[in-house]
């Protein structure tokens, strides 16, 4: 009867301590033909709350540095299957995730940015514009990793409501597709998060790790500063 009860609270522990992936995310930024520097970023993310629904959001531009008078760049959820492939922890892995998206399906919003500046505004203001196409495949370089753990913990009530890690692998890599059009084929960024312990901790924010301000400041404006 012990060896049963120390099995079962075994495998308990087992199940509360497993990692889960709460969020997957690849990105990149490129140049079109005329010189303007565009950016592309893809998100599936795992419900922090209930773990039960997963959500992939799209957002690009090609407004973070042009001298055009307006660009085009748009943000919304795609269906989950737009976004396929996973990440590991594995280095020896050349791990590919492939993003074939329509950005004209209803819900999802295409813009034409007038007279953008670099802080992620539109001067001129915006006016509503038809997307197109995003089809981009991610390749994860073999050999590199960079890993971000950070911890949450909180008590209440003299109970513990919260113990929980949260880490970060991000890894280089390739890209290879067409955006609306424009021919990529650049370098990009692919990252993973997962979540161990009790609770819902805080999420953070792969990009922030990893694009500039100016590139940031753009995609908090098409997301509402959500990302």
């Amino acid at each position: 009867m012990k060896t049963a009860l120390a099995t079962a609270f075994l495998l308990v522990m087992v199940v509360q301590a497993r990692a889960v992936t709460t969020a997957t995310q690849a990105f990149t930024t490129f140049t079109d033909e005329n010189g303007n520097v565009g950016v592309v970023s893809v998100a599936r993310q795992l419900d922090p709350f209930t773990h039960a629904t997963t959500t992939t959001t799209v957002t690009y531009s090609f407004c973070v540095q042009t001298t055009a008078a307006s660009c085009l760049e748009g943000s919304g959820t795609v269906p989950n299957d737009a976004f396929t492939g996973n990440l590991t922890s594995s280095v020896g892995k050349a791990d590919v995730l492939k993003l074939h998206a329509d950005t004209t399906i209803p819900g999802f919003v295409n813009e034409l940015c007038i007279a953008p500046d670099p802080f992620g505004g539109c001067e001129g203001g915006i006016s509503p514009a038809t997307g197109g196409l995003i089809s981009l495949a991610f390749t994860k370089k073999r050999g590199d990793i960079e890993v971000f753990t950070s911890g949450d913990f909180r008590r209440e009530n003299f109970k513990i409501t919260l113990d929980s890690v949260s880490t970060i692998s991000q890894f280089p890599g390739k890209v290879q597709g067409t955006v609306i059009g424009t021919n990529v084929s650049t370098d990009a960024s692919m990252a993973f998060d997962t979540e161990t312990g009790k609770g819902t901790p805080a999420m953070d924010s792969l990009l922030e790790r990893s694009v500039t301000p100016q590139t940031l400041r753009r995609l908090q404006r098409l997301t509402g500063n959500k990302l």
